[in-house]
């Protein structure tokens, strides 16, 4: 029979340590779980806002490019050398840009980059995005010329976002077409 001081007993008593300790490792777990998906969430958006800076900056590039090819294409002869010279490596404007918000690879002096390809032989493989290539580049019917710069009539470029991120190196690359005519 039971007596009522362990009938007290037994209502009024609490936890054990032992289930303290449970609860409490499961409460630590389930903060650790939640600490971790919101450090992985604001990784994420971080990068997704550098992202889009990047491709941001890479289509204000694209329209200044098609902006100064459209411009020189008014003097069709010297078409070419206009936008070549003013946006090609040691040209007026250069080749590099910089693009706010986001810090170069380590060695690079600026996070962008654009190339224009004068070579009618490379292929896509060797440029490293689908553009086509070989290609006519100067409408002479062959893509046989090593160096078109002079009588391109078809320009190809590549518009290059290379970004330094914790732990990691970003990079994107764009190509596009400006034409002369």
């Amino acid at each position: 029979m039971i007596t009522r001081d362990k009938r007290k007993r037994g209502k009024d008593a609490g936890f054990t340590v032992v289930e303290m300790a449970l609860a409490t490792t499961m409460l630590m777990v389930g903060i650790m779980a939640i600490s971790a998906a919101t450090l992985r969430m604001h990784q994420l958006g971080r990068q997704n806002r550098e992202r889009t800076i990047a491709h941001n900056a890479m289509t204000q590039m694209g329209e200044r490019l098609n902006s100064a090819s459209a411009i020189a294409a008014l003097t069709p002869s010297t078409w070419a050398d206009t936008v070549i010279g003013a946006y090609s490596e040691g040209g007026t404007i250069g080749n590099l840009f910089s693009v706010t918000g986001l810090s170069p690879i380590d060695g690079q002096e600026k996070p962008g980059a654009i190339e224009f390809i004068t070579d009618e032989t490379l292929t896509d493989k060797e440029l490293g995005v689908a553009m086509g290539m070989p290609r006519d580049l100067n409408g002479d019917g062959d893509a046989t010329d090593t160096d078109v710069s002079e009588t391109v009539q078809l320009l190809p470029a590549t518009i290059t976002i290379s970004w330094a991120v914790r732990g990691a190196d970003m990079s994107i690359k764009h190509p596009l077409f400006l034409m002369g005519y």
